[in-house]
């Protein structure tokens, strides 16, 4: 009994070391960069046209868009189960990514259940707009770009941080030395910083 356990879970173990191949291949991140760039394309045709709640045009969308979700379901699904668990959600350098796909995939789950004519539905909507990003992770050129961009926030961050100070500084000063003379542009702190940043 112990040994054919140990057969099954040999098996299975195959069955994921095989289909994590497939997943990891290049041809089928391509083919999943693909689909979510074709279901972009939806979602933009879907706010250029505005159909109608409910009109033809509408249903033929929402069908498409029924159709990607339910790919893209299947497809985190099945990175879910071959890297379960924690491969899924601490993969260095894949990590974040898995985490954000399983995100908007459960957001596009529950907009399957919920009837285009909701209000609901709208914020759904826009959810699925952020699947594009996950074209992102597939395509090794823009993820590195993706990459050195996230990389410079911090300090990007420090350097706004540094100007807003020094703009602060300099909307004080205006405001004691203008303040009077002109009060609509330099009444007021706010009033003072806002001048600065049209002037900028």
């Amino acid at each position: 009994d112990q040994h054919m356990q140990d057969m099954n879970r040999g098996r299975l173990e195959r069955i994921k070391f095989q289909l994590n191949v497939v997943y990891d291949s290049s041809w089928f991140q391509l083919f999943i960069a693909f689909l979510i760039v074709a279901n972009f394309a939806v979602s933009v045709a879907s706010a250029e046209l505005q159909y109608k709640c409910g009109s033809e045009g509408d249903k033929i969308l929402n069908v498409l868009d029924s159709i990607f979700t339910i790919i893209f379901t299947l497809e985190v699904s099945g990175n879910l189960w071959i890297n379960w668990f924690w491969k899924f959600f601490l993969k260095p350098g894949d990590g974040g990514w898995n985490i954000f796909d399983l995100a908007v995939v459960i957001f596009s789950v529950v907009g399957l259940f919920l009837s285009p004519c909701d209000s609901s539905f709208a914020l759904i909507r826009l959810v699925r707009v952020f699947r594009v990003i996950r074209a992102f992770k597939r395509l090794e050129s823009v993820r590195l770009i993706v990459i050195a961009l996230t990389s410079a926030l911090w300090p990007l961050g420090s350097a706004l941080l540094m100007l807003g100070v020094i703009m602060s500084m300099f909307a004080v000063l205006a405001v004691n030395f203008f303040g009077q003379r002109d009060p609509t542009r330099f009444g007021k702190f706010s009033a003072s910083v806002f001048t600065m940043l049209s002037i900028a």
